[in-house]
């Protein structure tokens, strides 16, 4: 019983950083497009 417990944690913070890893891709590709627009501005 426990180690399925564990093994549900476990599953839930893999997707927390997968969904951490991809907000934080997705925030540096905008930033990095902002700052490409503000060059060409």
């Amino acid at each position: 019983m426990i180690l399925l417990i564990f093994i549900v944690l476990t599953k839930e913070q893999l997707k927390k950083k997968k969904f951490l890893t991809a907000l934080r891709e997705l925030i540096y590709h905008n930033e990095k497009y902002l700052a490409g627009w503000h060059q060409v501005k």
